[in-house]
């Protein structure tokens, strides 16, 4: 059985879809792209070489389920603490479930069609500008991180020109003001995942996934998440501006800028207006 892929621009809300996800007994662990083989080599090239038609399916889910079975166990526990973290309920694991692979989409995937890739996709969305914010209290050099993942986020959200037979794709719009009602059941629905409890959590009161998991440290990559700089504090208040009253900071005014002359915001836009969701706090 193929995997589902939750497929992203950095900073857009992964978790909260992974972890949504993966709180259904249907759905498996999720297993990353920088995940290894035997052999050391990462699991994002195999996968980069059975979307662009280098590496038949057999040879990818024969790679991809020798991962996941070398770190089943590891998995179980380290996710089963995260969900307990937010007093979600660790159900019983059924043997018929919907595997799951994330990767992050960058430079080296805007060469591909996104309409024909030969995997179904969980795409998460998010206010662009609270994607740089992130971007920057997180990485040092942040400049080029955000200028790929602006490129990314574009080539991921537009819809434009989709053809009959194009791969399916399931948006949810991850903001903190408004919950995507409409994203989130058309994934479960998508995939004849019933809801449950856990599921109508996401829907009713979801959790604050980045907030907790970084003050917990139990992130995959925790240890990007302590920078104590003011660059760092500069966009921790610019975000929280933005969350305030929708004001834009002088350190984005050139990131909004970007943003616009790009198109992302157009295309993010058009995701909210057609989830029903409100764009801006």
């Amino acid at each position: 059985m193929k995997p589902l892929l939750i497929l992203s621009a950095v900073n857009t809300g992964t978790h909260f879809v992974r972890m949504m996800l993966e709180s259904h007994p249907l759905a498996d662990w999720c297993i990353y792209e920088d995940f290894q083989l035997l052999n050391g080599e990462l699991l994002r090239g195999r996968l980069l070489g059975f979307l662009r038609g280098q590496i038949g399916v057999v040879d990818f889910l024969s790679d991809f389920y020798e991962v996941r079975a070398r770190n089943e166990q590891r998995l179980a526990y380290v996710r089963s603490t995260q969900h307990e973290q937010f007093n979600l309920v660790t159900q019983t694991r059924r043997t018929a479930r919907l595997p799951l692979l994330h990767a992050h989409a960058g430079h080296d995937w805007l060469s591909m069609d996104i309409e024909h890739l030969p995997l179904a996709m969980a795409i998460p969305v998010r206010h662009p500008l609270l994607m740089v914010c992130s971007i920057f209290r997180r990485n040092r050099y942040a400049d080029d991180i955000a200028d790929e993942a602006i490129a990314a986020a574009r080539w991921l959200w537009d819809g434009t020109g989709w053809r009959d037979g194009a791969s399916p794709r399931s948006f949810v719009v991850v903001n903190p003001w408004q919950v995507d009602r409409h994203g989130i059941g058309n994934l479960l629905g998508r995939y004849s995942l019933p809801r449950t409890g856990n599921t109508d959590r996401f829907m009713n009161d979801p959790p604050r996934v980045n907030e907790t998991l970084e003050r917990h440290k139990s992130k995959p990559d925790a240890a990007r998440y302590e920078q104590p700089t003011e660059q760092a504090e500069q966009f921790r208040r610019a975000k929280a501006r933005l969350l305030d009253d929708g004001s834009i900071d002088d350190c984005l005014v050139s990131w909004n800028q970007k943003i616009r002359e790009s198109g992302l915001w157009d295309v993010y836009c058009q995701r909210c207006i057609e989830h029903q969701v409100e764009r801006e706090p």
